[in-house]
């Protein structure tokens, strides 16, 4: 048997807080906290108030592998998705069910949206200016150019993500 969805006001930060989580796959409080709460225990606990309206599901990362403690992050419910999509237009990717990530995988990915938060965090005081965030597969590409002595190589690759930062007047492509 399911449990209902509570019924809550969706203000504009929830929707920001779900289209994120849409982007990213899966946040962590201290993430959201940082973009978009003044604190890392404000964001825990509409995080919670969203999982109860079914707005995000709840994902428990182990804290090492193989141990038994685990930390909570979250992602975009089916729910949480429609909701974005009418208020945005966006089609942001939600969790299925059935979709299972190991303790790694989360640990990696919650590391590459830490980046994100650290560039972000930098963008809005000013210390750089964040040009470009790609981390989707099709946003990534598969492959570079890569030109040495006139020779052209294209070579594979499996990135995260492709960061282009302007730092004191210079455009870098990380």
């Amino acid at each position: 048997m399911t449990t209902p969805a509570k019924s809550i006001r969706v203000v504009e930060r929830d929707i920001e807080l779900l289209s994120i989580a849409g982007r990213f796959r899966f946040m962590s409080p201290r993430h959201l906290g940082a973009l978009l709460f003044p604190t890392e225990k404000a964001a825990a606990e509409r995080c919670r108030a969203l999982v109860g309206a079914k707005l995000l599901v709840e994902v428990f990362v182990p804290v090492r592998p193989y141990s038994k403690s685990a930390r909570t992050v979250y992602a975009l419910s089916a729910r949480g998705a429609r909701v974005v999509s009418e208020e945005l237009g966006e089609r942001p990717h939600h969790l299925s069910e059935s979709e299972r990530r190991s303790g790694l995988f989360l640990d990696h990915t919650l590391a590459r949206n830490m980046l994100y938060v650290v560039l972000e965090l930098l963008h809005r005081r000013g210390r750089l200016r964040l040009l470009s965030w790609r981390h989707a597969p099709d946003d990534v590409g598969l492959s570079a150019m890569i030109v040495e002595d006139g020779l052209q190589c294209r070579i594979p690759l499996v990135p995260d993500a492709v960061i282009v930062v302007r730092v004191d007047g210079v455009d870098e492509l990380l």
